[in-house]
């Protein structure tokens, strides 16, 4: 039978998640529809939240309330939460041209040689400040939605909260050393993702960090991301997939 000891924890008829996956401004990767369909059909859907605004998380949330009854997910990134002075385009701009002249000519040339029209700096779209990932994660809380997944980032901060309410805390890692870093701070689930899955975890493959990752956080659960292999690397306790949506 398809069905692990994850499955009980969060609650879902088959240990397959759906990934939060998508850095679109709209957060469309995984739109609603997608998210409570695979929770429908016995998985766990997952809002990919990390690049869309607050209010938008909420949206999404209650709409995927209207679609399923069903355990789900949300996944954002935690950047590093000291306040940073965000720079001005221009000055990025004069930065690349700077440190990075070959790129910058390169960008220069190609633009319209290819009848493209150059594109004004972007002043107006919303930056993922460490203030702003605060006020993802309140929204995330105040809805109480059943599964936090962290993508990236320190979980030191998130698990209290979220256990406070109920709500288990999945969290990403590229290495060893980040999965006993979660599993010190009380994730209750440790999600393996290798550099096949997207490289933003880190440059160590599955095949390599799966079973080590598993040894190192027994008796936890442990789920992975990115690719299927050998039965070594089945060891884990479910597998996540990410899908591109038009």
């Amino acid at each position: 039978m398809l069905r692990t000891p994850l499955c009980d924890l969060l609650g879902i008829r088959y240990p397959i998640i759906q990934a939060g996956m998508g850095w679109d401004k709209e957060g469309m990767t995984t739109p609603p529809a997608l998210v409570a369909a695979v929770s429908n059909a016995g998985g766990l859907g997952c809002i990919g939240g990390s690049s869309i605004r607050p209010e938008v998380i909420r949206e999404r949330i209650r709409a995927v309330r209207k679609l399923t009854d069903r355990p789900f997910g949300v996944d954002i990134t935690l950047p590093k939460m000291e306040e940073v002075r965000i720079p001005d385009p221009d000055e990025v701009k004069k930065e690349i041209e700077e440190k990075y002249p070959a790129h910058a000519r390169f960008t220069g040339e190609l633009i319209p040689r290819l009848g493209l029209a150059p594109q004004p700096p972007d002043r107006k779209s919303w930056v993922k400040t460490p203030k702003a990932t605060r006020e993802q994660l309140k929204v995330i809380l105040e809805e109480n939605v059943p599964i936090l997944v962290i993508g990236l980032g320190d979980t030191a901060e998130v698990v209290p909260l979220a256990h406070e309410r109920g709500i288990k805390v999945m969290a990403l890692a590229g290495a060893v050393k980040h999965a006993l870093s979660h599993a010190r701070k009380g994730a209750d689930v440790i999600i393996a993702q290798g550099y096949e899955a997207g490289g933003h975890t880190g440059t160590i493959a599955n095949f390599p960090l799966i079973p080590q990752i598993v040894d190192a956080v027994k008796p936890k659960p442990m789920t992975r991301i990115g690719t299927f292999s050998s039965r070594i690397t089945l060891s884990c306790s479910r597998v996540a997939f990410g899908v591109l949506t038009q």
